[in-house]
């Protein structure tokens, strides 16, 4: 019987740690969310890699991704073990 009361005092403290810190970092949208883009796209390309020392080796046109006039990057990401190409996500 008493472990009901532990689990909903646990519950209580979890759930007002949450809305406490809600409150205090705020809950403003991300900079990409408050902008209404009607056409994105993803760019992938292969990534450029590092030597040994951390510095990122020379690269060409082949690996550059241009961002199209008009367009805005909004996000990215990649680089998965066995798949080495990143995503640049654009918008408009």
């Amino acid at each position: 019987m008493e472990q009901w009361k532990l689990a909903a005092v646990t519950g209580a403290v979890a759930l007002g740690g949450v809305a406490v810190g809600g409150w205090m970092f705020g809950t403003d949208s991300a900079w990409a969310q408050q902008r209404p883009f009607s056409e994105c796209f993803i760019a992938r390309q292969e990534t450029v890699d590092t030597n040994d020392s951390g510095e990122i080796q020379a690269h060409g046109p082949d690996r550059t991704v241009r961002v199209p006039p008009g367009f805005t990057v909004v996000g990215g990401g990649g680089g998965q073990i066995g798949n080495w190409s990143s995503a640049i996500v654009l918008c408009r």
